[in-house]
């Protein structure tokens, strides 16, 4: 639980330096009176947006086969669903074995025999 906290930490954290504006496609302003610090944090999210975007771009493929095998796959399921779901419904049973009835005749009744003394000092 604790590294899916993280994990999302830095995935969120990711997100929120690509998605800053950095003028990643206008190196211009890298002659701006800005410090070097925030020079190479821009540089940083400059890098980070172009390895995402590659990432995104190289795992396309591989997303697009999973969600393709996916659907084929959901829709095999539910085609078995309803082929089982028609057939347990279609049938009837054909033999008495199969029928459920109640039992309507009268059963003996047969009394329990008595604890002793001691069994009953012993559980309470």
């Amino acid at each position: 639980m604790n590294s899916c906290l993280w994990i999302t930490f830095v995935i969120m954290t990711t997100l929120y330096i690509v998605n800053v504006k950095a003028d990643c496609d206008n190196p211009s302003s890298d002659n701006s009176d800005e410090g070097e610090v925030k020079q190479w944090f821009k540089k940083v999210r400059c890098s980070i947006k172009k390895g995402a975007e590659d990432i995104q771009e190289s795992a396309k493929p591989w997303t697009d086969k999973i969600s393709s095998s996916a659907k084929e796959f959901s829709t095999s399921v539910a085609q078995k669903f309803d082929e089982v779901k028609h057939r347990l419904t279609d049938e009837k049973p054909s033999t008495e074995a199969t029928r459920i009835s109640l039992n309507d005749e009268i059963t003996e009744k047969v009394p329990l025999a008595q604890l002793s003394s001691t069994t009953t000092a012993d559980i309470v």
